[in-house]
């Protein structure tokens, strides 16, 4: 499925991209304008293969929860990318439930939980959400004030990873004082419709400066150089 030029897609149930095992689907949202709205679940990779696709200005909206690799043995990718592409999941989002996940928000890509974001519910360590490039993620709740404060807004086994040049994907909790390596990060309240929730921003990847802009607020992990 694709949806170009300002097209509109509206769903009063569940959706599945990848629904039956081995099977392959995939789903492009591209556009400013490109609008798919699911009113109710979303699945990406229910027992088979699934692909989401949000890139140039589309978005894509759930009224329940949305799932990254559902069943054992499925595999589902979402891919949020450039200003403007909007994932906005108005439930709870597994990245990884029994099968295997991967969530990418890259180059000022932007995806909202307004329930819970829990990854490798099964306990395992194969799904990831990747971030880099102004890549943005908000959860719902206060947790401006330090890294470990937007970590304990998730669940399960939660490698959030970004992207540092020479070292590639790096995980999140370990951008610790101290070691080998440095990421920036933005942590920021929002407001409006993003009322209750904390944004976490990953720059591009040679932003070294740090910086306080209003209320924003970019905090760096330096490691030892």
């Amino acid at each position: 499925m694709t949806i170009t030029n300002g097209g509109l897609v509206s769903n009063d149930y569940d959706a599945s991209i990848g629904n039956k095992s081995g099977s392959t689907g995939t789903a492009i949202v591209d556009g400013i304008g490109s609008t798919w709205e699911n009113r109710d679940g979303l699945h990406v990779g229910r027992e088979g293969n699934g692909t989401l696709m949000i890139t140039n200005g589309g978005l894509v909206s759930n009224g329940n929860d949305a799932f990254i690799g559902t069943i054992s043995g499925s595999t589902g990718t979402v891919i949020v990318d450039g200003i403007g592409s909007i994932w906005e999941n108005r439930g709870s989002l597994y990245v990884g439930r029994e099968g295997d996940g991967t969530l990418d928000i890259t180059n000022g890509g932007f995806v909202s939980v307004a329930g819970t974001l829990t990854t490798n519910y099964d306990g395992g360590y194969d799904s990831f959400v990747k971030m880099s490039q102004g890549g943005m993620l908000a959860l719902y709740g206060d947790a401006d004030g330090s890294l470990a404060d937007f970590l304990a807004l998730t669940e399960g086994n939660l490698p959030i990873r970004w992207y540092w040049e020479g070292l590639g994907w790096v995980d999140i909790e370990d951008a610790t004082y101290g070691a080998t390596y440095g990421v920036d990060y933005t942590l920021s309240k929002g407001d409006g419709n993003l009322a209750g929730y904390t944004i976490l921003t990953v720059p591009e990847p040679t932003t070294l400066t740090l910086l306080v802009m209003g209320g924003l607020v970019v905090l760096r992990c330096r490691k030892g150089q």
